[in-house]
This record gives C-alpha cells, structure tokens and sequence, in this order.
C-alpha cells in the first residue's frame, strides 16, 4: 500500500491477507453454489483519454488499481477482459492482465 492506503503496482506487497485471494474473502451464502462471471471492457486502462499512448505510466497504473477495486468489490471467480493490453510502448511496457491479476488476488491469468 502507498499513501492514503492505495495500493502500487511497484513493489510486492501481499495486501491485507496474505496468501488468501480477495475473491476467497467475499461473504457467501451457506449452500450457495452460483459461479460469478464478469465480463469488462478496461478501454486500455486509459478511462476518459483520448489516447492510452498519452497517458503517463503511473496514470496507467493508477487507473488499473482503480480496475482492480472494482473486481476486489465484485467478488466474481472468472472475469473476461476487453481492451487489456500487454507489454507495448502506448500500455506503458507491461501487461495489464497479469497487473489486474496481481492487484485483485487471482492466482491464474491468461492474455490471449
């Protein structure tokens, strides 16, 4: 967590719960066996830009962190990314799934 508890892409930090995704914490039901999907354009974690390749690294980052919360929220077990970009100069040089993925609590990701 960076300041005002936010959470940084930079750096390993376990979070609130190591070892426990954030997903595995969501209140059930007792008997409920419902598979949660979501499905969620990102638009390249760019929000309201123009252009993702004008926005700055951090701001990227930011923006991811701000996904993140969403999917921290929703509690869903399988989620289908739209416009989640990999390491290329316009999505600041890094993968945003496996991003998303280390900021949510998901153990297993795949960009396609």
């Amino acid at each position: 967590f960076g300041r005002g508890g936010k959470r940084r892409l930079a750096g390993k930090h376990p979070g609130p719960h190591p070892g426990i995704p954030a997903r595995a914490r969501a209140p059930r039901a007792a008997g409920d066996a419902t598979l949660r999907l979501m499905s969620l354009n990102i638009a390249h974690a760019r929000r309201k830009a123009q252009h993702q390749s004008l926005l700055k690294d951090s701001t990227i980052r930011r923006n991811l962190e701000l996904i993140a919360g969403v999917l921290e929220r929703e509690h869903p077990h399988i989620v289908a990314l739209q416009e989640a970009d990999g390491p290329s100069f316009w999505s600041g040089g890094f993968d945003h799934v496996a991003a998303l993925a280390g900021l949510a609590g998901f153990p297993h990701a795949f960009r396609g």
